[in-house]
């Protein structure tokens, strides 16, 4: 992804990282409206607070994409992670990972999943 810098979230980006959220969220799952469970799931999942409680657990890390101090998305890691198929105490999850429509096709999922793997 050209000129695009990776990072990880720090609590003052819950703002940021919520409006991308619910940009992305609403533009992949509200293509038709918006229905009250979409809007009751967006606000409950991806508000400033929701994200700022997220940021602060030690078991969430955020991976951030940006151009010019400007969000273009994230990949949000849960670890450890456990799970019945995953023999592994220490297993990483993919959470989330949230790319702007307008950024899409130009490698940008893909140098944030390389990134969270690294962190991971």
């Amino acid at each position: 992804m050209r000129d695009a810098t990776f990072r990880l979230a720090a609590a003052g980006d819950a703002p940021t990282v919520s409006a991308l959220a619910l940009q992305v969220f609403l533009d992949t799952y509200a293509r038709e409206g918006v229905s009250r469970s979409v809007a009751g799931e967006a606000h409950e999942l991806l508000s400033p607070g929701a994200v700022a409680a997220s940021l602060a657990r030690a078991s969430s890390t955020f991976v951030l994409a940006e151009r010019d101090g400007r969000l273009l998305g994230f990949a949000q890691l849960a670890f450890p992670s456990r799970h019945l198929l995953v023999p592994h105490d220490n297993a990483a999850e993919l959470v989330r990972l949230y790319v702007q429509e307008r950024s899409t096709g130009q490698g940008l999922g893909r140098a944030l999943l390389e990134h969270a793997e690294a962190e991971a």
